[in-house]
């Protein structure tokens, strides 16, 4: 098995003079080859460049920022299994507006468990998404159930 550690230099950005891998001890996430598909694991993201807009804004960028990290493992937003949701407020417009650009990158039938938070401070902006993903090296067979 290999396990590929993506960018562990990230957070450097968010410590005053990091020179060095060691003084944040994180990465954008992990990958881990298994035979026939890879498992990645995103790390939480932030916005970046929309961290003082509207939380549709943040949303957006956060997933788009995920979309390319898969990309770069040769998968896809379908092959999302698990996504955590950490935002400061989740009442009102704000839980619509999170779900509705969700909407524009999840594909229902392979929508992924969810998990939505509301918490009192973040590193940057108003919303954290971590994501799990498994690529598989053919097609997905999705099957659906509905509840009764």
């Amino acid at each position: 098995m290999k396990k590929t550690v993506i960018d562990p230099a990230a957070g450097n950005e968010l410590v005053e003079d990091a020179d060095s891998v060691d003084e944040t001890a994180y990465s954008r996430g992990v990958v881990v080859d298994h035979d026939g598909y890879k498992r990645v694991y995103c790390s939480g993201v932030t916005p970046v460049e929309t961290a003082d807009d509207s939380v549709e804004e943040q949303t957006r960028e956060v997933l788009e920022i995920i979309q390319d990290l898969l990309a770069d493992q040769g998968g896809t937003m379908d092959d999302v299994v698990r996504v955590r949701i950490f935002v400061q407020d989740v009442v009102g417009d704000e839980f619509t507006t999170v779900h509705e650009v969700r909407g524009q990158f999840f594909d229902r039938d392979h929508f992924p468990a969810s998990t939505l938070v509301q918490i009192d401070t973040l590193v940057r902006g108003n919303i954290e998404i971590e994501a799990e993903a498994i690529v598989p090296e053919d097609d997905w067979d999705v099957e659906t159930i509905d509840a009764e």
